[in-house]
């Protein structure tokens, strides 16, 4: 009866019995609760972040189902985009787009199919083997046709809103995917790299000053060829100066002179000149490559408020095709424009074309060594070093990020920003501060998103246009697609890419016939779509509506998101409906490395998820994870030892109890040759009447309670604590307190103890699916019921009791920990050993009358003869008053004397202090004080009664007053008891304990008592018996020294009787033939004890 369950045997128990499916079934009656799952790429295996996401994407759906709630989940996969491409490129050793067009795209992209997949049996074993419930087999894929056009649809219907245009934009660029990113990719990898840190100098050509050159600061010598600009700030000051040691004229911003030239002596300023007009003066351009072609435009000092003095020269080189501003600015100045565009000579993969001849087909990081050594050698090098810096890198593949100019296709993000900030604001987030910070700042920031990439695998955009690009269509289903292109009704049955670029759509403004962009969309647009194209909207079953799908009340990913999915899906739902595309989110945080560092497969700094698993239990890694920073946004070292901690404190304690509840329930029915079936204390609470019954009946509740509230703020991070607490009080003090009453099999105790967990364990169920299964798997045969623990509706209450009794309970934990406390301390005498007897002392009546009601399990617990009780703190306790030194800038200067105030108050005026928590006006006069004709009165001081004011005192209007009060709140107060020679004592809170340390003959009868009865245990499981085992109990004398033992019967024997409730008779051996027996010292003699079974 008590072998337990594995967790691997329950998911065969639901598997066997589809547990999930009828979950399912069951709840289609109730609201349904709408949840998004997020979809996790499957090209690499799950990691603890994912542990984390699932863990808590389990435990809310849990939850919601047991409570009135239908709630699907689906499981998503993110099948498209460079993360796939790049591992196919790796494979086929592909580094240009050329060679995909080798290759042939068709083939690419069904190499691309073949893997994007790869680790799907492994993300289902692991997600699993967590316990998570989740729908594998009708999982929707973002690569599946029917989600493809629910993107085309919803892009489409931004299109006809306006929101869509195309442009060309300085993007951050990958030259490793050959590919634009969005604006939160490119901040999802920084790195710290070496760069240089080059000062050129540009020769002036403007009649200026003899010798003079321009000093420019750059990071990114590669872009020096393709400079057409320098840009100063038109507000700043800058400096013309004498640089005495080449003796030539340079134009720095006035604030860098100091970083360039160690002393003042080293040049001479010859004029100070504003930024503004240093524009216009023109220079040498370092490199010709493009100098016929922008020479009438090009090549001078312009003007922006952009430039700063902080780092460089305070002059910028701007380079249009390799920078916002540069663009922008270049732009404002009519350096560039639509008809002639920034020069690029950059291939998509970051090589140098045939417009810069001397560096062509050299990568751009390559080319910095290259063009400093030439500018050196021209000698226009003033400065070059090296410098750490971050650096984005491209996520997927880890190559550094450039800022390149590309035509793309964007959405209009700033002309809804507002919107998208207002309805952030009426959702929720755990933890709250991500919602206006980290999230809410990234909102404030956001600029028009690049929704286009110059890939394969991926939705292919839309969008047909004719040769000039004048006629523009936007394709928002496959039925539309083939009705414009002259196609059969279903004729296409895939759409990516490969399988629609040769479709052309007839135009309608005799422009010949329109074709397919050649772009794909970001993968961030595919998984912000998927609250809509997850179930093909609109072109799904008739039966869905948008408000069947629409909005998420639920999801929940890591704090990276708020720059990914959580950022796409608020921006379309805003565009789409302006409303949220979700109503309460929980963001996790990183889990690292117990060294904190990041978990690295290479450095092995982990233990594998599946290994954990498979030593401790899913559950109990469910547990830890929630307990900790990182179901709250903050990272959390993992450490195997916590978790294993989780086991011992919650598992172990809640099967161990299991295991004795079934042995009491196995001894009542032997006893009463009856099956025991609890009785329902939900429905009939009226015949619990045991103080400690109702204690932790009301605890139980409590904790029920408690949990519904949690859950109601999606805070999961209390559980823990919450369970371990109750778990304390079940193991630690119900069953201590009620043994007596378990072993005489006391039906209502057996009942109490069986509801209380049954109760525990449905509330748990969310959180530890497999541990709550285990157990309801031997509680449901005396009650009935469901197939499963998780079939069944949760409770919101379970007990209308007394809940001052919850405090009564604290106040005798409390006193019994005083007890233990002066017992290993003071008295040093183990607890099996009684002590004459406890005074109990606090100063409210109550207190006491409410322990004075459980004096029976004070008696039992402290292992006292006698209980007395007393109010009269006062008599033990000396008070010493001071004010709270952290108020030192509240009472200034007036601090020393008012502490020198308090400790001349007299005990009796402290007393009254203390326990009326009484305000004190700080007075020179204190009572007697005589006040002599003249003295003054401040406002404040009192004269109370005894007060004596002489013959002709006055207190004259006009007197000088001035407050002088202390607040009650602002004391220190210490507690000291008094010394006594008669008692041991403890204070601790508001009790005192006095302990009587005399031993008696009669305590020590109690305490071999209690020995023997030990001994009779140990000696029973030595002969492995249960407690439903019966056995004949007998002694005999062996050695009676100084004739000790005489009276062993009436002195020990009979009271060891009363706790085993077994009679104990002397040993006749002619009776009894078969026997296991064990010899026992007491005192300085010796006896034999028998069982017979």
């Amino acid at each position: 009866m008590n072998d337990f369950m594995t967790e691997e045997s329950i998911i065969n128990l639901w598997n066997q019995k589809d547990i999930f499916k009828k979950s399912l079934e069951k709840t289609k009656i109730y609201p349904k609760f709408k949840f998004y799952d997020g979809p996790p790429f499957a090209t690499g295996l799950p990691h603890y972040g994912h542990i984390v996401a699932s863990t808590i994407k389990d435990i809310i759906p849990r939850y919601k189902t047991q409570n009135g709630h239908y709630v699907e989940r689906r499981f998503g996969w993110d099948t498209h985009g460079l993360p796939i491409e790049y591992e196919i490129d790796k494979v086929l050793n592909i580094k240009t787009p050329q060679q995909v067009k080798e290759y042939g795209i068709g083939n690419y992209n069904n190499e691309c199919r073949k893997i994007v997949l790869k680790y799907r049996e492994e993300w289902r074993k692991t997600i699993t083997r967590l316990g998570r419930w989740v729908d594998f087999d009708n999982d929707y894929k973002t690569m599946d046709k029917s989600f493809m056009e629910s993107v085309w649809w919803v892009f489409s219907e931004l299109y006809k809103k306006g929101l869509v245009y195309k442009g060309v934009k300085v993007m951050p660029y990958s030259t490793g995917c050959t590919t634009p990113l969005s604006n939160f990719e490119a901040t999802s990898n920084y790195k710290n790299i070496s760069d240089p840190s080059l000062t050129f100098k540009c020769k002036v050509k403007t009649p200026l000053y003899p010798n003079t050159y321009i000093l420019v600061w750059t990071t990114t010598p590669w872009t020096l060829p393709s400079n057409l600009a320098i840009c100063v700030n038109p507000e700043l000051e800058y400096s013309l100066i004498q640089f005495k040691v080449d003796n030539t004229a340079y134009i720095i911003a006035t604030d860098c002179l100091d970083k360039y030239f160690k002393t003042k002596t080293d040049y001479e300023i010859i004029k100070k000149i504003k930024g503004c007009d240093l524009v216009g003066i023109e220079y040498e351009p370092l490199f010709d490559y493009f100098y016929d072609t922008f020479k009438d435009t090009s090549f001078k000092i312009i003007s922006d408020s952009y430039v700063e003095s902080g780092s460089g020269t305070g002059l910028v080189h701007n380079a249009p095709a390799f920078g916002k501003d540069d663009y922008r600015v270049c732009k404002d100045n009519g350096i560039i424009n639509k008809d002639r565009l920034p020069p690029c000579p950059l291939d998509e993969t970051g090589k140098f074309t045939e417009d810069v001849a001397d560096y062509v087909g050299v990568y751009i990081k390559d080319a910095d060594k290259l063009i400093i050594k030439n500018l050196k050698a021209r000698g226009l090098i003033f400065l070059n070093k090296q410098e750490m810096h971050e650096y984005p890198f491209c996520w997927r593949s880890n190559t550094p990020l450039v800022n390149k100019a590309v035509s793309s296709w964007f959405i209009r993000v700033e002309d809804f920003k507002d919107k998208i900030i207002a309805n952030n604001l009426k959702t929720k987030w755990v933890p709250g501060h991500i919602r206006d910070n980290k999230f809410g700042k990234w909102l404030e920031n956001s600029i028009d998103w690049c929704v286009s990439r110059n890939r394969y695998w991926g939705t292919p955009l839309p969008i047909w246009i004719s040769s000039d690009f004048e006629e523009i269509v936007c394709i928002g289903s496959v039925g539309e697609l083939e009705e414009l292109a002259n196609l059969p009704r279903g004729s296409i049955t895939d759409i990516h890419k490969h399988s629609i670029d040769h479709i052309t759509i007839p135009s309608k403004e005799g422009r010949g016939v329109l074709r397919r962009v050649p772009e794909v969309f970001d993968c961030w647009f595919e998984s912000g779509s998927m609250p809509y194209a997850q179930h093909g909207y609109p072109n799904c079953d008739p039966g869905i509506n948008l408000d069947d799908i629409f909005p998420a009340d639920f999801i929940a990913e890591g704090t990276d998101q708020t720059r990914g999915w959580f950022y796409t899906l608020m921006v379309i739902s805003t565009a789409l409906f302006n409303k949220p595309a979700f109503k309460n989110v929980i963001v996790n945080g990183l889990v690292l490395a117990k060294d904190g560092q990041k978990m690295s497969k290479s450095k092995k700094n982990y233990p594998p998820v599946n290994d954990i698993f498979d030593k401790y239990g899913a559950d109990a890694v469910r547990l830890y994870l929630i307990s900790g920073p990182v179901v709250r946004a903050g990272d959390l070292k993992f450490k195997e030892n916590d978790v294993r901690n989780i086991v011992k404190n919650v598992h172990i304690l809640m099967l161990n109890m299991v295991k004795y509840l079934l042995q009491m329930i196995d001894l009542y029915e032997i006893n009463n040759k009856c099956k025991f079936k609890p009785k329902d204390i939900v429905k009939d609470p009226i015949s619990i009447t045991n103080p400690i019954d109702c204690w932790i009946l009301e605890y139980t509740n409590t904790f029920i309670e408690d949990i519904h509230k949690d859950m109601s703020k999606y805070e999961l991070y209390h559980m823990v604590d919450r369970i371990t607490l109750l778990i304390d009080k079940l193991s630690r003090w119900y069953l201590k307190l009620n043994k007596n009453r378990f072993n005489n099999g006391d039906y209502l105790a057996l009942s109490v103890f069986f509801y209380c967990i049954y109760h525990i364990i449905i509330t748990m169920a969310p959180f530890t699916p497999f541990l709550s299964e285990i157990i309801y798997q031997k509680l449901v045969p005396y009650v009935g019921g469901e197939e499963s623990v998780h079939l069944i509706q949760m409770e919101k209450k379970i007990w209308s009791g007394d809940k001052d009794l919850l405090q009564s309970m604290e106040y005798l934990y409390n006193v019994i920990e005083i007890s233990r406390i002066i017992r290993t301390t003071k008295l040093k005498r183990e607890l099996k050993k009684p002590v004459n007897k406890v005074i109990i002392i606090n100063n409210n009546q109550a207190v006491l009358d409410n322990l004075k009601s459980l004096e029976e399990y004070l008696q039992t617990e402290i292992n006292v003869m006698t209980i007395e009780y007393s109010t009269d703190i006062d008599s033990y306790v000396t008070y010493t008053l001071k004010l709270n030194p952290k108020l030192g800038k509240v009472y200034k200067e007036q601090m020393l004397p008012f502490n020198d105030f308090l400790a001349d108050l007299p005990d009796s005026r402290i007393n009254e202090i203390v326990h009326n928590k009484e305000n004190i006006v700080y007075s020179k006069c204190n009572v007697g004080d005589n006040l002599n004709q003249g003295d003054n009165l401040n406002q404040g001081d009192n004269l109370n009664q005894g007060d004596n004011l002489n013959q002709g005192d006055n207190l004259n209007q006009g007197d000088n007053v001035k407050d002088n009060n202390i607040n009650y709140t602002d004391l220190v107060i210490t507690k000291t008891i008094n010394n006594s020679s008669e008692y041991l004592s403890h204070l601790e809170g508001d009790f005192i304990l006095l302990m009587d340390d005399t031993f008696t003959d009669a305590m020590d009868n109690k305490y071999q008592s209690k020995l023997i009865f030990r001994f009779l245990q140990d000696f029973r499981k030595e002969c492995d018996l249960v407690p439903s085992d019966k056995v004949n109990i007998y002694y005999s004398i062996l050695e009676n020294t100084n004739n000790e033992l005489d009276n062993l019967y009436n002195s020990v024997i009979k009271d060891v009787e009363v706790s085993i409730k077994t009679s104990i008779n002397i040993y006749n051996e002619k009776n009894i033939n078969t026997v296991k027996n064990k010899d026992y010292t007491i005192w300085n003699s010796k006896i034999r004890l028998y069982f017979t079974l």
